[in-house]
């Protein structure tokens, strides 16, 4: 089987989980140095794929989340200064090398080719269909619904505001599967077309 960046990006979505989920619910570590492991390892996972992205909306929402609870501010700012430096330095090491920092962009778009995720190329009623229905069949037909399954399962839906809590380890990881979920969905890996998640 030929060699993908996949294993890279999973990987790097589990170090992401696991450093969150410490910087939630344990007492005793370092937050510059489990902000600044954050900060490596996005722009590891970004470097890796680009689907990478698709994980963003789970860390900017635990990002907003701390900042209007003033909670955490050190794990935060390690993660923001380290992941800016590091991207500057990469955009200034692509520009030192082409000239063009953003490069690496222009030649995904370039080589992009048609297929089936690109839904805007087939028309409109197609976006619709995969944002709605097709989207649930992805689902069934991958076997990816059967985990959400008891995600659903184990929330209290005469209070719908307990989906968005992180108070307990078990309501961080519903979180994070409900985010990925509306992510693979609704955000795109393109920088000008919808091209969701795509199996």
């Amino acid at each position: 089987d030929k060699l993908m960046p996949d294993m890279y990006v999973c990987l790097s979505v589990l170090i992401a989980v696991y450093l969150l989920h410490r910087k939630n619910f344990k007492t005793s570590y370092n937050s510059y140095s489990n902000g600044i492991g954050l900060g490596i390892i996005t722009i590891i996972g970004f470097l890796s794929k680009g689907s990478f992205i698709l994980f963003t909306p789970v860390v900017l929402y635990l990002l907003i989340k701390d900042l209007l609870a003033k909670q955490h501010k050190h794990f935060w700012l390690s993660f923001i200064v380290s992941s800016s430096i590091m991207s500057l330095a990469y955009f200034a090491m692509m520009y030192i090398q082409t000239g063009d920092a953003l490069i690496r962009f222009a030649a995904i778009d370039k080589s992009s080719y048609a297929n089936p995720c690109q839904f805007m190329a087939e028309g409109f009623k197609n976006v619709i269909h995969r944002l709605s229905l097709g989207y649930i069949d992805l689902l069934v037909s991958s076997g990816i619904i059967v985990p959400f399954i008891f995600v659903f399962a184990s929330i209290n839906y005469s209070s719908l505001k307990s989906i968005f809590k992180t108070k307990y380890s078990y309501h961080f990881f519903r979180l994070l599967s409900i985010l990925a979920l509306i992510s693979s969905n609704f955000m795109t890996i393109s920088w000008h077309t919808y091209n969701p998640m795509c199996l």
